[in-house]
């Protein structure tokens, strides 16, 4: 039986990326995150990485949780790390699932409010260009 992952794990894997090229971090967090087994922490972890300018170690983390279980708001998490890593098209593939997958106007607005707030709106746009694109062509 595989050890639990701990939180220490994941601070050893950012102390890393700090002392080490970033690769480096990103290869030992491949090898937690394949032992990780719960999906709200995976996601929690990206955030923190994100908070701390690790992008595509955060990428990692949420893409993680998405493949245990997956949630609007990790799809949102996505979206933005994916757009502040410049992959727009990911970025607006991430957002359509949020909006698939939740149905809560009230935790959409929120989302939108969230994405306009910090220059994101693009986002939006580009999420609704493509449906009604896609709407006229069926």
């Amino acid at each position: 039986m595989e050890p639990k992952t701990s939180e220490e794990d994941y601070k050893k894997c950012a102390q890393r990326a700090h002392e080490l090229f970033e690769i480096a971090g990103m290869t030992e967090l491949a090898g937690v995150l394949a032992r990780e087994k719960d999906h709200a922490y995976a996601c929690n972890v990206g955030i923190w990485f994100w908070s701390l300018g690790h992008k595509n170690m955060a990428k990692m983390c949420y893409e993680r949780s998405i493949e245990l279980k997956a949630e609007g708001s990790t799809y949102y998490n996505l979206a933005v790390c994916c757009d502040d890593l410049g992959n727009e098209e990911e970025a607006i593939q991430a957002l359509r699932r949020f909006y698939e997958i939740v149905d809560d106007k009230e935790e959409i607005k929120a989302a939108e409010n969230l994405l306009m707030e910090n220059g994101k709106h693009h986002l939006i746009q580009k999420v609704r260009e493509h449906d009604r694109i896609n709407d006229h062509l069926h």
